[in-house]
């Protein structure tokens, strides 16, 4: 739902988040394990192809709250998103899991697929407005995700989590990025999927916000704007 009660105009920055904003992680996971579980002659996975991504996506998701919160480090974040999901489809072997995070390391990143309207969203948006992305993704898989991707073009700086020492949804995140480029909260604006770290992080940092939220997940954060479809970002900015 869009609320066009406040003035559009003084809008001059915008960040984006990256994963599940503009690059499709789900489209890409999926494309990525199908390979995968194939090379890795996991037969009784595959027929169940959509479960496993969901599951996955859930660990990974878990995962990541708890690498945020500084309780776990890159390497376990890695490790247990397979374990566990593997586990779960009865699958108990260590060697698998290690192969399968290598590849899927080596594999995802190199994946170009990007939501609807992506590209001729963000060339719309160039031509009047400063660009950025700002993730919590790590340097080497979020640069090769924007390169695959042919995105690097649109943005000004792309600010990274552990290049930063910052996580969303802390604010200092989002001041390093504002002081990084000299914008002023008020003529910024922070687009982006996920209600704890973009949404909640942007507002408490003192930006406006746009939920990206293309499923209408039930969410209690009051956000400036919400969207299901990146194009709906030309009836905002």
């Amino acid at each position: 739902m869009l609320n066009k009660s406040k003035p559009l105009k003084y809008y001059r920055h915008i960040f984006f988040d990256l994963d599940n904003t503009l690059w499709d992680n789900r489209a890409n996971m999926k494309e990525t394990f199908s390979e995968i579980i194939q090379e890795l002659n996991l037969t009784q996975i595959l027929e169940y192809l959509d479960a496993f991504v969901t599951r996955f996506e859930e660990n990974n998701d878990l995962y990541w709250i708890a690498y945020r919160k500084g309780q776990i480090n890159k390497e376990l974040l890695r490790q247990k998103r397979f374990s566990d999901t593997l586990e779960y489809f009865g699958i108990h072997n260590d060697s698998i899991v290690r192969q399968m995070a290598d590849l899927y390391i080596q594999r995802v990143s190199r994946k170009s697929n990007l939501f609807p309207g992506v590209h001729e969203t963000l060339t719309y948006l160039k031509e009047k407005y400063r660009l950025y992305i700002i993730t919590n993704g790590f340097v080497e898989i979020q640069t090769n995700k924007i390169e695959s991707s042919d995105l690097s073009e649109y943005f000004s700086r792309i600010f990274m989590a552990e290049a930063t020492g910052f996580q969303k949804p802390d604010k200092r995140f989002f001041h390093y990025a504002l002081s990084s480029v000299n914008a002023k909260k008020s003529e910024s604006i922070m687009v982006g999927d996920d209600a704890d770290a973009d949404m909640q992080g942007a507002k408490d940092a003192g930006i406006d916000q746009v939920f990206f939220n293309p499923l209408g997940k039930i969410h209690n954060i009051n956000t400036t704007y919400e969207i299901k479809a990146i194009e709906e970002l030309r009836n905002i900015l």
